[in-house]
């Protein structure tokens, strides 16, 4: 057994080169950090990372900003409706007489009217672009529209 141990010794002292001990992660080889299955380890723990990053994260961010639009929508859509039927109540009790027998359907009619505008202002708003320009790239855009010159800006 001595003998044995002795030759792997010297085997290792003398220098002799082994593809098994320079790639097998052994003590004296320089890929020793490398270990296979350290490699695998490392390549398993980087592509969990990698795809959480890629996937899980984005489609966390995107169910909060969903969900904060959703409650905000909300939000909204009662406050306008209170404050629809309090414009009606207004009208209805406020103005003594002047909204009574064949008249009675006015205020619903001003307050449906007064949703259809905050309605209208609102999809102007959503519907504008912004532009992305400075104020003096968009006239000087505004200038070259108006010659029929097609002009585009030296940062785009």
């Amino acid at each position: 057994m001595n003998s044995s141990a002795g030759q792997d010794n010297a085997q290792q002292g003398s220098g002799s080169f082994s593809f098994k001990n320079f790639f097998a992660g052994h003590k004296d080889s320089p890929f020793a950090a490398l270990h296979t299955t350290r490699i695998g380890e490392e390549l398993a723990l980087l592509l969990r990372e990698y795809l959480k990053q890629q996937t899980v994260d984005p489609f966390k961010a995107l169910f909060r900003w969903v969900l904060l639009g959703l409650v905000g929508a909300l939000l909204i859509v009662s406050g306008l409706a209170m404050l629809a039927l309090a414009g009606l109540r207004a009208l209805q009790v406020e103005t003594g007489s002047t909204f009574t027998g064949n008249l009675s359907w006015l205020p619903y009619l001003i307050s449906a009217g007064g949703l259809i505008i905050v309605m209208l202002v609102a999809f102007i708003a959503m519907s504008k672009q912004p532009s992305g320009l400075s104020k003096s790239q968009r006239d000087a855009q505004k200038q070259a529209n108006n010659l029929g010159v097609s002009h585009t800006s030296e940062a785009e």
